[in-house]
């Protein structure tokens, strides 16, 4: 009785509409808890997050404990920078984010310096999960990180969240493009600690 009340008053707390993953989520985590206290026991549950926010018309979102901010990378061409910055957020936002990248235009592929490099230095082959994106193909983001647009950023239909003011490595040396890509692994670091 004492676990059904706890788990029906979480569910209270957050509210509705009704949710039958944050539901279930919740009371899982309300009997984890309630285990480990009457019982002596330890139970280990790990991080939660919804991956079905985009499939529910009805979700909370931001309120839901349980939701997968969307951030998304922006440049213009979507062909170097900020494929690199989705895949370093996917290599280490995953638990906490969903990452994208897009830009307003598109390139026929990635650049192919950024995918020999990042290949190299981390091991992921940009080419087998990305592809250039235009805006209308991601979902709408939670937070907007502009890459740095030398001459003007594209409209994206609202502000930017942060402008992380890079250069393009595009045609220049393997060296520009490695402290290129550490510097958008610094910043994507960073971010995990920010948001």
């Amino acid at each position: 009785m004492l676990y059904t009340s706890a788990a029906l008053g979480r569910l209270a707390k957050i509210g509705g509409p009704r949710c039958c993953k944050r539901d279930a989520f919740l009371a899982l985590k309300e009997a984890v808890e309630y285990i480990n206290e009457h019982y002596d026991l330890s139970l280990q549950m790990s991080e939660m997050k919804c991956d079905y926010s985009d499939c529910n018309e009805q979700c909370i979102r931001q309120r839901c404990p349980f939701y997968k901010k969307k951030i998304a990378f922006i440049c213009v061409h979507n062909s170097c920078r900020s494929q690199i910055a989705e895949a370093l957020g996917k290599k280490y936002l995953s638990e906490e984010f969903e990452c994208y990248s897009a830009g307003t235009e598109t390139k026929p592929q990635i650049n192919q310096d950024a995918v020999r490099i990042m290949k190299e230095m981390y091991g992921i082959d940009m080419e087998q999960s990305q592809y250039s994106k235009l805006l209308s193909d991601i979902p709408t983001p939670d937070i907007a990180v502009s890459m740095g647009c030398n001459v003007s950023c594209p409209f994206i239909g609202r502000g930017f969240d942060d402008d992380w003011g890079l250069k393009d490595p595009t045609g220049k040396s393997d060296e520009e493009f490695v402290k290129i890509i550490k510097e958008i692994e610094k910043k994507i670091l960073d971010l995990r600690m920010k948001v």
